[in-house]
């Protein structure tokens, strides 16, 4: 097998066991019992079943078994939150439906065999589902990152920092979280945009009416191809109807009309998260930061001001290269194969400005700090992003041996922490001091932290604290 695809088999390989046999194995062991991480993802864990069953998108079967299970109820009639009445009466998923048609294959096996909803297989072909995907979106980093850096080492390097540094560990894949086939369409999308193949933006297309402040994304990947090959910006738009179409669809059959989409009761009401505290927060927060609790990716902040600052990025391609005149002194690709060629890379500074975007209106979410989850979960989708700057950074300082170890050092750092992450339960912190969304000191504690609060409790586990 040749390398080209014996690492990204391997890689796929890898997280998948981290994501899912780790977490299997954990489960069996009794070190975490916690099947589904957010009621959040309870409708696209049981969706996949009913449409296996021919039920649709109704999820009324397992009604009282959502209430006796999870009920959080949303009033006095004890409606669960994440259920809509559909026009029909029928309860249906208070979300978008995207992602359990994509895990429908997964369901497959416990619907041949009849596996009672109530089992727990069902949850644990969820999180496998999920596990799959987001091992999926490691293999599309990877692959992306080879072709912008021409470099295996420093694709590798970022990758891993991507696939176990980050909460693709410890929170994407462990749910049918929007989060994890999210990062899958898009960084697919990004791969295939890099060739400029007009069909990407069905992935992108998905990906926003899997979760709507992906058409930051969607508008950035436009963007590319306007810069890249306008030409193609009509077919790149046709591409994107499919999704489209199946979203409108599907609001006036259970929704009652094209206006009533999964978040129309929100869209207007939960923007009330405070800047910039959620800004902020999602970078910094003690319990919640990008930066605090995988501080590898500091030097994807790096590398966007390389992008800037320097005004060039690696490319793959000779065609794409700035080359002085031969003079003389050899052919064209003896240039090239000799000389550090770069171009401006006018797309990733467009796809840096489409991050901060994103930060930002995430930070006004009433719920940026992503509820009763581990990480930063509601920025999960710029990750993918995020991993390209970081291995941009890289490229330019890759035989820097002091860069190197400061990477290294984050990089465990930021691995230990996901792993942590599943060897304790963040729903106990969260019972502990979470005062809800408009106070919220909590989330900037650096005493009582999530990390801080694992940390007293392994050392109770141990017997090392009083």
């Amino acid at each position: 097998m040749s390398t080209s695809l014996r690492i990204p088999l391997i890689l796929f390989i890898l997280s998948f066991f981290a994501y899912f046999v780790f977490w299997l194995g954990l489960n069996i062991t009794s070190k975490n019992d916690l099947l589904i991480q957010s009621e959040d993802a309870i409708p696209a864990t049981y969706l996949p079943l009913s449409l296996l069953d021919g039920r649709g998108f109704v999820l009324t079967e397992y009604y009282n078994y959502f209430k006796k299970q999870w009920p959080n109820p949303e009033n006095k009639l004890g409606k669960p939150y994440y259920l809509f009445n559909s026009q029909n009466g029928e309860y249906i998923s208070a979300f978008p439906v995207i992602v359990p048609i994509l895990a429908v294959p997964f369901y497959l096996p416990v619907s041949i065999l009849g596996i009672h909803y109530s089992s727990d297989l069902i949850p644990i072909t969820a999180r496998c589902a999920s596990a799959f995907f987001v091992a999926l979106s490691v293999v599309f980093v990877y692959l992306s990152l080879v072709k912008i850096t021409r470099n295996r080492k420093v694709s590798i390097l970022s990758v891993v920092a991507y696939a176990f540094g980050s909460i693709c560990w410890g929170t994407t894949s462990q749910s049918l979280w929007q989060h994890g086939i999210n990062q899958f369409l898009l960084s697919a999308g990004f791969y295939l945009l890099l060739f400029n193949k007009s069909y990407s933006s069905i992935l992108f297309s998905l990906a926003v009416f899997s979760r709507p402040t992906n058409i930051i994304f969607a508008v950035w990947a436009f963007v590319y191809v306007l810069i890249k090959d306008r030409k193609k910006a009509f077919v790149f738009l046709l591409w994107s109807l499919p999704p489209l179409l199946f979203q409108f669809w599907y609001d006036v059959t259970y929704l009652g009309g094209v206006l009533n989409h999964p978040y129309s009761v929100q869209q207007f009401t939960n923007w009330q998260g405070r800047f910039p505290e959620g800004f902020l927060g999602l970078l910094i927060s003690p319990s919640k930061g990008l930066l605090i609790l995988s501080p590898v990716f500091i030097f994807a902040l790096t590398g966007i001001y390389y992008v800037w600052r320097k005004n060039r990025i690696p490319r793959t391609s000779a065609l794409d290269y700035v080359t002085p005149p031969t003079q003389g002194r050899g052919n064209l690709s003896e240039e090239i194969s000799h000389k550090s060629c770069y171009k401006t890379g006018l797309e990733y500074k467009a796809l840096s400005i489409a991050l901060l975007v994103f930060f930002l209106v995430m930070g006004k979410w009433i719920h940026w700090y992503g509820g009763w989850s581990f990480g930063y979960r509601m920025v999960s989708e710029a990750l993918p992003f995020l991993t390209i700057f970081l291995g941009i950074y890289l490229s330019f300082n890759f035989k820097k041996t002091n860069v190197l170890r400061r990477f290294y050092f984050l990089l465990i750092v930021s691995i230990l922490v996901q792993v942590i992450s599943l060897l304790f339960d963040f729903r106990y912190w969260h019972a502990t001091y979470d005062a809800g969304p408009f106070s919220t000191s909590w989330l900037w504690s650096l005493k009582d932290s999530m990390l801080v609060y694992f940390a007293r409790l392994a050392l109770i586990k141990f017997g090392f604290y009083p």
